[in-house]
């Protein structure tokens, strides 16, 4: 029977479960704190690659109303949609490639 008792969870004492429960507290807000920053990295990058000129622009979307947005914006940088600029249109997936148009010079355009 002493067997028995030695196996049996013991309850803990209060101090125990309130270390115990702030310590799982902590460790939910350091997940949530890691996927806000997480997701605040990503719009920061999306942010800066929509402001960067890149000599071919991919847009990938998975909806009409950010692919539109998307080429919107591009289209307001310069860039222009060539004849083979629409590699995928489906219900799921949308893939424009935009280009820069280039100057006299040789080199592309950019503000």
């Amino acid at each position: 029977m002493n067997e028995q008792e030695n196996t049996s969870p013991r309850r803990m004492s209060p101090s125990e479960y309130a270390a115990f429960t702030r310590k799982l507290d902590e460790e939910a807000l350091a997940k949530v704190k890691e996927r806000e920053d997480a997701a605040a990295a990503k719009e920061k990058a999306a942010a800066e690659y929509l402001e960067s000129m890149p000599p071919v622009a991919e847009i990938f979307a998975s909806d009409p109303h950010t692919l539109l947005t998307q080429v919107i914006h591009r289209i307001r940088q310069g860039y222009a949609i060539e004849d083979d600029g629409i590699k995928s249109f489906s219900s799921w997936l949308y893939h424009v490639q935009l280009t820069l148009p280039v100057t006299s010079t040789g080199k592309s355009k950019t503000k």
